[in-house]
Formats: structure tokens, sequence, C-alpha cells
């Protein structure tokens, strides 16, 4: 295991990349706070929300030069329904990207953890390949048991954990 350097609210990890670091428990004795920051592990992307004086976890990620961001939400019969939308600058046709999705409260719980496929080509049409230049959207992924009253505004982290791609 390779040294890990800290830098004012950031670490950098043996591979080069970095990722900023906020103890949870300051969120939760802050909330007045006007940038909050959770643990990362690959784009440091932190978009605001419009909805709130907080800020959006990471609701963007990249790798690869692939791009996936939350681009909407609804609820329906008490679930919440996530969109995510897929941009390609990538020479590489991806048939699978998987997704880790964390969800959290708006005090900064975490509610819920899932792994998604958030892009799955079918097998043998070339056409359904996430290529070059392309921006696709996903389908609605649906998560029970989170309490819309809590979620209001809307923080979520997503990475990118695994990419498949062909020729």
């Amino acid at each position: 295991m390779g040294h890990i350097r800290k830098w004012q609210g950031s670490e950098t990890n043996p591979d080069f990349t970095w990722q900023y670091v906020v103890d949870i428990n300051s969120i939760k004795k802050d909330q007045a706070s006007t940038s909050v920051a959770i643990e990362q592990k690959q784009s440091p992307t932190i978009v605001t929300n419009p909805k709130s004086q907080w800020l959006s976890l990471n609701d963007v990620t990249q790798k690869n030069d692939v791009n996936v961001k939350l681009l909407s939400t609804q609820w329906e019969n008490g679930r919440l329904g996530l969109i995510f939308e897929l941009a390609s600058q990538s020479p590489d046709n991806y048939v699978t990207i998987d997704l880790a999705v964390s969800l959290f409260s708006d005090s900064g719980e975490l509610l819920k953890e899932d792994h998604i496929n958030v892009w799955q080509a079918t097998f043998r049409l070339p056409d359904s390949y996430l290529r070059k230049g392309q921006v696709r959207e996903s389908r609605i992924f649906w998560f029970s048991g989170i309490n819309k009253e809590q979620w209001t505004k809307q923080l979520i982290n997503i990475n990118i954990e695994k990419m498949e791609s062909r020729g």
C-alpha cells in the first residue's frame, strides 16, 4: 500500500487520483455551511443544488472520457426514480457501465447505497453501444425505502465502478 497525502480537505492516492474528504459528523454540526462534501473515489465534481444552500455531493462522475450525471428524479408509489445521462468522448464503444449510488438525507445521513448497471448494450447490436460523441439517457432506476421528506435537497454521490467496451 502506498502513502496517502492530505491537503486542505482532499487526499491524493498512490495512483495519483484525488478525492475530497470531509468528516460526516461535521456536516451534522454545521448545517448552515455552504460547502459540504463527502468522500469521493473518482471525480471531484461538486454541483450546486439550486434548491438549497447546500452543494450536491457528486451527481456527476467521469471515467475514461465518459461522463455520467443525474438527469432527473421522480416519485411514484413511494419510490424514488432516478434517470441518468451518459455522454461519451471516448474512442471506445461501451457495452456496460456500472455505478455505485449513495443517497443521503438532508442532514447528511446515508439513506441507501446500491450498485446499478446504468448502461447495458444489447449483445451483437452495435447501435446499442455507447459511442464517441453520443449522449444517451438511462432507464429509470427505482429505489424504495427513501422518505421523500428526508431527500428534498437531493444529496447523491455517484461513481463509475466498472466499464466494458468492444472494438
